[in-house]
């Protein structure tokens, strides 16, 4: 039921990512981009899954223990999306003064 529910809520962030880059305003095509970005944060969140035990918590043997390799990935994009969207922003801004 959650992984239903997560999908549901990727596929509504895409969407309003998709519908906002159709926009002329470049600020609503930046949080359409945005938007897409977490859309596919989020997918790739619950496909890495959090099966097992905490990491290195308590001596856990390395065998049952949850790959933290996923939720790396996540974070990583997680800061270059807001990198990308700040630069973005930048841009924009400095076009629309300039």
């Amino acid at each position: 039921m959650n992984a239903l529910i997560v999908a549901v809520a990727a596929g509504l962030l895409m969407a309003g990512g998709v519908y906002l880059l159709t926009e002329r305003h470049p600020f609503r095509r930046i949080l359409g981009f945005s938007c897409m970005g977490h859309a596919v944060n989020v997918t790739l969140f619950e496909a890495g899954g959090v099966q097992g035990n905490p990491a290195f918590i308590d001596g856990t043997d390395i065998t049952t223990m949850a790959s933290p390799i996923p939720q790396s990935l996540v974070l990583t994009a997680v800061v270059i999306g807001l990198a990308l969207v700040t630069l973005l922003a930048v841009t924009a801004f400095r076009q629309e003064h300039h």
